[in-house]
């Protein structure tokens, strides 16, 4: 097994936001307990995975708990889209996927223009609207932002749940913050590249859903 913080070191270093946390996670160390952290890369990053097993591993379960809660709230503010940023295009596509569903289609179905084309007939004739044209009443748009909102979250929340519990505490933990930070990154999936489009401040599709299994898979390639 590669060393973890060389692991690190090669998929992070270079990415001045990862190198500056490490730096800041050494000045904490330096003022709270007067101990230098040598300027090394790997001592760096040694101290800042410390700092999240010292919380995950908390004997008293209350500290614990509120430690783990902290980073959940800073991770939904830093990387849970802001509903001003969820564009109308994709509210609409939202409602159109659900006035599908409401015909009896699933939004898979959409993928095909003959079937699109009949539910934007359909849609017209039912509300006197083009949905091209068609403004969505405020309160309706609230509705789907809170929503792309909770189903963030909920991803989100399923994958740091489950990397910081007792079931992932065989995995190092070098490789547990590498899954999360990688799944951070992905945004929708492209059907016709096969890949995941990249995730930016303006992405309202779902975090990638936590297969355990797929994940395992991974893990033990790399380990």
């Amino acid at each position: 097994m590669e060393n973890q913080e060389k692991f690190l070191k090669g998929k992070y270093w270079s990415n001045e936001e990862f190198k500056k946390a490490t730096e800041q996670a050494a000045k904490r160390v330096e003022v709270r307990e007067g101990k230098r952290v040598p300027d090394e890369p790997e001592a760096r990053i040694e101290n800042y995975l410390k700092r999240f097993t010292d919380i995950f591993e908390r004997e008293d379960e209350a500290k614990r708990e509120r430690g783990v809660e902290a980073i959940r709230r800073l991770l939904h503010r830093k990387y849970i889209v802001k509903p001003e940023n969820i564009s109308d295009e994709y509210i609409k596509g939202v409602l159109f996927g659900n006035f599908a569903e409401q015909k009896g289609y699933n939004r898979g179905d959409l993928k095909d223009p003959d079937i699109k084309q009949s539910l934007l007939e359909q849609f017209h004739n039912e509300t006197g609207h083009s949905f091209e044209s068609y403004t969505v009443p405020e309160e309706e748009r609230e509705k789907v932002r809170e929503m792309v909102i909770k189903d963030q979250e909920t991803r989100l929340d399923s994958w740091f749940s489950y990397l910081t519990s007792p079931e992932a505490e065989n995995i190092p933990v070098a490789y547990r913050y590498w899954a999360f930070a990688e799944m951070l990154k992905l945004g929708s999936y492209d059907d016709n590249r096969k890949a995941y489009n990249k995730r930016t401040e303006t992405t309202a599709a779902p975090f990638p859903e936590l297969d355990q299994q797929a994940l395992a898979l991974v893990l033990d390639e790399i380990c």
